[in-house]
Parts: C-alpha cells; structure tokens; sequence
C-alpha cells in the first residue's frame, strides 16, 4: 500500500482522499486501495486516484487503451484532452509509437502528467514543461506518485545529503530531484521517466527547436503567441467551470485580452485585496473589466473570517491536495477557499510561469503558476451594456 500516506493521514486523523484529493498513485499490482481512491489496473500496475482528479484514457489510432493523462490538458489545436482522445500512434512495436507521443506531449498546456505504454514492458511518464504537476518514484519499491507519500511503499529513510526541513520554515525547495527520502527521486522538467529501468530523459527542448530570434519577425511572433494563448484560454474556459484572477498587471490583462471572445464562458473573475498595491491593482482590474463588461468580485483578506494561522493552515491542505511541486506565486496570504470543486479550476496570468519552462537549463527556475484549482462559487454577470 501506499503506506506513507496512509500512515500520515491516520496520524493527523484526515480523510485520505481530503488529504490527497488532485493526487495519484502508481504501484505494483495490489488489492490495497486508500480510503477514498479509485484503483484501476495499469498493465502490471495499480493506477490510485482520488475521484477529484481528472483522468482521461488514451487511446492509440485503433482505439486500443495506450495510457492516461492526468489533470487537464489543452492539445496544440486547441482541444481538451478528455476521454477517449486519440493519437496516431499504434500499439504493437510501431516504431514511431515514441516520437509521436513525444510530440503529443510538447504540444501539451495546462496541468496534466501523461502515463503511457507501448503494449511491451515500457512504461514512460511524461509531465507539464513546468513542472507543477510534480511526481515522484521510487526505485526501490517500484512505486510513483505525484507526492512523496503517494509514492512510498514503506516507511521514509531519512536523506542526509538535503535538509528537507527547510522546504516548509523557509519556502525552499530541494535540488537536482532529491527528496526527503534518500532513495526516491523527483521527475526533472521537461523529463520522461521510463519505468523497467528508472531512467530519466529529456524530451523537450530537442536540438535544432529553439530558434534565434530574427529581427522584423517580432509582430509574427507575438501573434502567434497570442494564437496560442488565446486556444489554451478557451481550451480550458469551455471544458470545465472556471475562475479568472485579474490584476491590473500586464500578465493578466494579456491573458483576458487573449481570450476575449470566449469571457462569456467564465463563471467568476475576482481579485484578491491584501495590501496597498493590491488595492491598487483592484482598481487597474475594475477599469479592464468594466471596458469589457464584466463584472469583478473582490475579496480583501481582512474580511475572511479566519485567523492568520487558519489561513496558513487552509492553505497548506490546498497544496497537500493538489501535490503542487512550488508554492503557486503569491498564494499563501491570498487563498480564499481550501477545497476545491470537482474540476473546477482558477486560471491567473503570471509570467512568472513562462519563465519556469523556457529557463530550462537553470536548476532553480522561478516559480509561478497558469491556473490553480479551486473553488468558484459565483456565477459571472455581464452587464446589458457589455461591448458597446
């Protein structure tokens, strides 16, 4: 089982799938399932998730099940990736079956983790290029998951070359893919993880796929950026109830400004207020909305019914939830909920995120975040006079 989560979770007297909600588990076959999961077979594997998580089967050109992908996904035309998505590639020895789900990957937004086999012994593990959706193995047990806990098959030996206490007194992360536990290793960015023998290889970015950039192609460049960003938006907006942080700030404005013709599917654009500058910015953010048409809720954090503590304490189960690798940018004093909706999602420009993915050759990139889950209750309400 995995008993490192199931101890953790009877320790501090929690619900397993409270504890470990947007989390998952991949393990050698066994009848054990935490209280809360759903287990399904994955070759000679168990494939544990909480019900929260979405998870979608894969599927090759014959629709034969190649794998599953974990979180939500935007392809590169702009589609969701839901149940029963379909690649090209084919099971059976095809020798492109790799390339082509490599490729399917790169083309990949969002916060999704793949789990794919070819039909043989080979099973990879592909993530997000930005590493949010985090996951971990353990080559000793042959266990992974998208946390340490989840991944653990036994208890946790203690790791001398790190002081992982300072991940939770000093926001600091552990480098180079170690973790608590001496044995069990993160997946690096832009990595795959190959499961008979625990390799690690890149996969993006390949030789030859970064180009300089070349002087006058600047407007092209930022269109198709835009494109891009506006097919991810809408991708997401129109698969699963969705909240919009604004700002005032460029990142957000730019994301809005993206995807301008599908707002109307938005249940909720809000800003949180926890400071001057945050004031500030609610009011940038009201002029944008309101030129839009749209309504803005605020949220100032002295009007939470909560202590300073509770909501340090809220925010911690939120990030224990969802296994998020990095702290999301600025979200400890800012969370306004702790349990989020089944699939419902808070999308936030920040480019702080961008960063993280592209600065792959820095071993400490910066943290940031494209959307975090959780809770939207209130409906969007556009006024009679949006758009004239």
């Amino acid at each position: 089982m995995a008993r490192a989560a199931a101890k953790f979770a009877d320790e501090i007297e929690k619900p397993p799938a409270e504890l470990f909600g947007y989390q998952f588990a991949l393990l050698p076959k066994t009848d054990f399932c935490l209280n809360g999961f759903v287990a399904r077979p994955f070759g000679t594997r168990s494939l544990l998730h909480c019900e929260r998580l979405a998870v979608a089967s894969l599927l090759d050109a014959n629709q034969k099940e190649i794998g599953v992908c974990l979180g939500i996904a935007i392809d590169a035309e702009g589609t969701r990736v839901n149940e029963g998505y379909r690649l090209k590639a084919l099971l059976g020895g095809a020798p492109d079956f790799w390339t082509v789900v490599e490729d399917f990957a790169v083309g990949l937004a969002g916060r999704w983790l793949l789990i794919i086999r070819d039909g043989s012994d080979d099973t990879r593990i592909f993530g997000d290029a930005s590493g949010m959706y985090n996951c971990v193995y353990d080559p000793v047990a042959g266990g992974v998951g998208s946390t340490l806990l989840l991944s653990l098959l036994r208890d946790i030996e203690e790791n001398p070359a790190v002081d992982h206490t300072r991940t939770a007194t000093e926001n600091a992360r552990l480098p180079f893919g170690h973790t608590r536990d001496i044995h069990a290793k993160r997946l690096a960015v832009n990595h795959y993880l190959r499961l008979d023998d625990w390799s690690e290889t890149r996969f993006w970015p390949k030789a030859g796929t970064i180009c300089e950039a070349v002087a006058g192609t600047e407007s092209d460049v930022i269109r198709s950026l835009c494109d891009r960003l506006a097919a991810v938006f809408t991708g997401i907006v129109t698969s699963v109830p969705s909240s919009v942080g604004i700002t005032g700030g460029n990142d957000s404005r730019n994301m809005v400004a993206a995807g301008k013709g599908s707002l109307g599917h938005v249940r909720q654009f809000f800003t949180w207020t926890h400071s001057y500058n945050s004031r500030l910015d609610y009011r940038s953010a009201s002029l944008v909305m309101n030129t839009l048409g749209y309504d803005l809720e605020r949220y100032p954090t002295n009007d939470e019914p909560f202590t300073a503590d509770e909501l340090a304490a809220r925010t911690k189960a939120h990030q224990i939830s969802t296994g998020f690798a990095v702290g999301p940018h600025q979200f400890f004093n800012k969370n306004y909920s702790a349990q989020p909706d089944p699939g419902g999602v808070v999308l936030t420009g920040n480019v702080m995120e961008a960063l993280r993915a592209a600065h792959w050759r820095n071993p400490r990139p910066p943290a940031g975040n494209f959307f975090k889950l959780n809770r939207g209750r209130h409906h969007v309400r556009k006024r009679p006079d949006a758009g004239k």
